[in-house]
């Protein structure tokens, strides 16, 4: 939690921070105070966005974003000037896997008709392989071809953002570039090692 509360008060620093975005892993274990720990170091000032990752759970996820005053869905949006953030709900409780449902792609369609200019997309699972065996076998999205149907045929969306990997990376998927965000708390190194 040091580190996490550290990377926040660097906000302070900045000159101006439109929003901030967290995609995954607001907890470790998904417990209850968990939860109130991370909304409790939250800038007040910065309007936000999360999605869930695969250490968080629905329920008590779900709670802690209504006590925080912000909407108890796990799919979210972000309107800023000139630029919409939809968050896509991709993990399944008890699971390193993702997946994107269908009410999830039906919100997500449903945001992105609306959206009055660009749209950037935020789910957890990144819908491309990353380079590490572990992760592009056993913690990657089930569905991306789901999801780059909804992007070929959504022009207003421009990218996507994703965490799950612990490091930054970047790509391309259906057009687009797709910006992975390391971890805070903990890191890893892309490659894998093969015997």
């Amino acid at each position: 939690m040091h580190r996490f509360a550290s990377t926040l008060r660097q906000i302070d620093d900045l000159p101006a921070v439109d929003a901030l975005v967290v995609s995954g892993d607001l907890a470790d274990h998904g417990l209850a105070e968990e939860y109130v720990s991370f909304f409790a170091h939250l800038p007040s000032r910065v309007p936000t966005l999360v999605v869930a990752g695969n250490h968080d759970l629905s329920e008590p996820l779900s709670d802690a974003l209504a006590t925080a005053g912000m909407s108890p869905r796990l799919n979210g949006v972000l309107q800023l000037a000139g630029l919409t953030i939809v968050g896509l709900d991709s993990h399944i409780d008890g699971r390193d896997d993702g997946l994107l449902s269908a009410a999830t792609l039906d919100f997500a369609r449903e945001e992105i008709s609306a959206a009055p200019g660009p749209v950037v997309l935020v789910l957890h699972h990144p819908p491309v392989p990353i380079g590490h065996h572990v992760v592009d076998e056993h913690f990657a999205l089930a569905n991306p071809e789901d999801l780059e149907l909804l992007i070929r045929e959504s022009p207003g969306v421009i990218a996507v953002f994703t965490g799950h990997v612990h490091a930054a990376f970047t790509a391309m998927f259906a057009g687009v570039p797709i910006l992975g965000s390391p971890g805070i708390v903990s890191t890893m190194r892309l490659g894998s090692r093969t015997n």
